[in-house]
């Protein structure tokens, strides 16, 4: 009977701290990318200008904390079958600020090194597009810097020099959870992601073509409040600066997660429907039990009530009896909660979980426990009494003499005469 308990607990307590993980994943994860507060475009500058004087201007104001340099390169390369494919190989230029991208989740491998550059990191789309992975090489074509901006997937081929890179990790930043539409080939919805280090722009860079050209990540000391004022020095220092303004969410990629919530939220429902389905079947094939065991110990209420022992001290009797599974079952019922927990979250959630290790939920597992044990106890309880209440009814029609046996017993006849009736 405690194994029995311990299972369906377990199950249910699974359940009811991986809807809970899986709510938290996406705002941890969100948490840790400390995206910049806006990137600065000049979209008077000229082509292979890297800005590193109006990223010096910018750093220079007193209230930017950080300006680093970013440039979302225009490349491509050949995808599973060999055909040719536009890709987006974001390249931080500044050396030690490639944090300015967030803190992905490392799937396999590791992040590349910044000063080597022939790495590279690149999304999962990216392995289900071309089919390379951790190890591989790949024939990354260039644009030339003449070609920034031309963003037509039909266009001109690449007209750059080939660079031969090796993946050396495949990361998944925020806006990877939004599903890959993998069987269309348009820019707007191919998010195929290459993550270039500092050396490769110090090699190759200035001569290459970007989608918006190079844009100043910056971060400020007030937050949102300094916008305005970003807005009018970008202005004054490089004619035609454009803020982008980054929300805190959807990072410097820019896609909207508001889908993804949906998808989590839906999740979590499904996981604390499947936790009160199992705790009500656990319950039913515990009551059973109990109810068995009850009905068994009911036929010594007439001996137990002979004794003086009352009706409720009777059903006292029993549900101690069943907490001493119903604690076990709760014990058992913890232990395999932690045990099952890197199997939570599911779906989506479980893609955006920084750590899918063991898990454990105090505030579930020790409400779960005394749900257990409260639960177990309080079924005894009412089966004790029903199995009492039946007990009571056939002893009222049992101790009901006949009316025969009556007259023989006032007719003074031996008792053996009448004994039986």
């Amino acid at each position: 009977l405690a194994a029995l308990i311990g299972l369906a607990g377990a199950v249910s307590l699974t359940a009811v701290a991986g809807a809970r993980r899986g709510e938290r994943a996406l705002p941890e994860f969100l948490a840790r990318q400390d995206p910049p507060h806006a990137v600065v475009y000049a979209f008077g500058a000229g082509p292979g200008d890297d800005l590193a004087e109006t990223a010096e201007a910018l750093r220079a104001l007193p209230y930017v904390a950080e300006a680093t340099r970013v440039a979302p390169l225009l490349v491509a390369g050949p995808d599973a079958g060999g055909a040719p494919r536009r890709l987006v190989a974001l390249d931080v230029i500044d050396a030690g600020e490639e944090e300015v991208l967030g803190a992905p989740i490392v799937v396999d491998g590791r992040l590349p090194d910044g000063s080597r550059a022939d790495e590279v990191a690149v999304d999962e789309e990216f392995v289900d597009r071309t089919g390379v992975g951790v190890g591989g090489r790949y024939p990354l074509r260039t644009y030339t810097a003449a070609r920034t901006g031309d963003t037509d997937p039909n266009g001109a081929p690449p007209d750059g020099p080939t660079a031969e890179v090796r993946v050396v990790g495949v990361v998944r930043y925020p806006s990877d959870l939004v599903p890959a539409r993998l069987e269309q080939d348009v820019t707007a919805v191919d998010t195929t992601d290459v993550y270039l280090t500092p050396r490769f722009w110090a090699r190759h860079g200035p001569d290459l073509a970007s989608f918006f050209g190079v844009g100043v990540a910056v971060r400020l000391d007030g937050g949102a409040d300094d916008l305005g004022r970003l807005q009018e020095d970008a202005d004054r220092l490089v004619g035609g600066a454009l803020v982008d303004t980054v929300d805190p969410e959807q990072g410097v990629a820019g896609l909207s997660l508001d889908g993804v919530r949906r998808a989590i939220d839906l999740e979590t429902r499904a996981l604390q429907g499947f936790a009160a389905l199992a705790a009500f079947a656990g319950l039913v094939l515990v009551g059973q039990a109990l109810a068995r065991q009850t009905a068994g110990d009911a036929a010594d209420d007439p001996v137990l009530d002979a004794l003086g022992m009352t009706r409720a001290q009777r059903v006292a009797a029993s549900v101690l009896w069943a907490a001493v599974p119903a604690v076990a079952g709760a014990a058992l019922a913890v232990v395999g909660a932690v045990a099952l927990s890197p199997v939570t979250p599911v779906g989506v959630a479980r893609r955006a979980e920084l750590d899918r290790g063991v898990d454990v939920d105090g505030p579930v597992l020790a409400l779960g426990a005394v749900a257990v044990v409260a639960l177990v106890c309080a079924w005894a309880a009412v089966a004790a009494w029903r199995a009492s209440t039946a007990g009571a009814r056939l002893e009222a029609v049992a101790g009901r003499p006949s009316a025969s046996a009556r007259l023989l017993a006032r007719a003074r006849l031996p008792v053996t005469g009448w004994t039986g009736l």
